[in-house]
């Protein structure tokens, strides 16, 4: 008797512990993904060895840009850098960061409304005022079009505008990113003597490495030529992508142009040397042509 009792005390007991390993689980998966996240940023940012040395055969490549790096992720080395970690005006790659808070913060669903305001920023992509877009539909179009317009409409729609700037700032930090100082959205020049966005290419490098690894879709978009888009409202628009070089690259898993008058010619992508072997590459400060070439002789020379 003594032992039955003692038998259905263990099974009860065994049962309690279950239920309340269930619970604590449901209680602390929040704070575990947190955790897990903040790890995966920690590798990404821990694997760029900055003594690793630079091949030979892309040692002497002459580049117009004046800060470049390619990063292999597989290997976690740096196989080229020229002035890797001095910051830089950014220009639309800081859409990169738009993109990111937009993803977290808002469902790929929600439908966002393009207000006239956001139609005075510098550039027309052709939205137009009053129609309606999902998330995701609308970030394809502002990496690929590279959309100043698109990249206002998250600014002032998902929260306040400087709620979304500091929200820009606060995740760039929280990946370790600590070159990156963000002002707008967009990346656009302020004036004539102050950018949009700074980083390094060191930092741009991590930050397309964190995103092929962790939401390799966000940049899906990226990797054609030209694509049609429709608005929540049926309204049709055609994208045409600014990396000019879009079919050069082998294996592209996407990328990012910029330019302005203070950042010059900006462009970073990430692509599939071989089975989930990829390689980014960023230039910084070339030219809005030589930034093409530039990347193509760092990628040529890897492959």
């Amino acid at each position: 008797m003594t032992d039955k009792l003692t038998n259905k005390k263990a099974a009860f007991g065994i049962l309690i512990s279950f239920g309340l390993l269930i619970i604590l689980t449901f209680i602390m998966e929040p704070k575990l993904q947190a955790s897990r996240q903040t790890e995966q940023l920690a590798a990404v940012a821990a694997s760029i060895d900055t003594q690793s040395k630079v091949p030979a055969k892309i040692k002497n490549i002459d580049l117009i840009a004046k800060s470049a790096i390619v990063y292999d992720v597989q290997s976690a080395r740096v196989l080229y850098q020229k002035n890797a970690d001095v910051p830089m005006p950014l220009a639309s790659i800081t859409k990169l960061v738009t993109a990111l808070v937009a993803d977290k913060k808002v469902k790929p669903t929600t439908v966002l409304r393009v207000d006239p305001t956001a139609l005075q920023t510098e550039g027309d992509s052709g939205l137009i005022a009053g129609d309606t877009w999902r998330e995701r539909d609308l970030s394809d179009f502002m990496l690929t079009m590279s959309s100043n317009d698109a990249a206002s409409v998250f600014a002032n729609s998902v929260m306040s505008k400087r709620e979304f700037i500091n929200t820009m700032n606060a995740l760039v930090k929280q990946m370790g990113l600590s070159s990156m100082v963000l002002f707008n959205e967009s990346g656009l020049d302020i004036d004539k003597k102050t950018p949009g966005a700074r980083g390094s290419a060191r930092d741009i490098a991590m930050l397309l490495a964190y995103i092929s690894v962790v939401d390799p879709s966000l940049l899906e978009a990226t990797t054609k030529e030209a694509f049609n888009s429709v608005s929540d409202t049926g309204r049709a628009y055609k994208v045409v992508n600014t990396n000019k070089i879009v079919n050069d690259i082998p294996g592209l898993i996407g990328g990012k142009t910029g330019y302005t008058d203070l950042a010059g010619g900006n462009l970073a992508v990430v692509f599939d040397a071989g089975v989930g072997h990829y390689i980014v590459v960023v230039v910084l400060g070339s030219t809005q042509d030589g930034r093409f070439g530039d990347v193509l002789k760092l990628v040529n020379a890897v492959l």
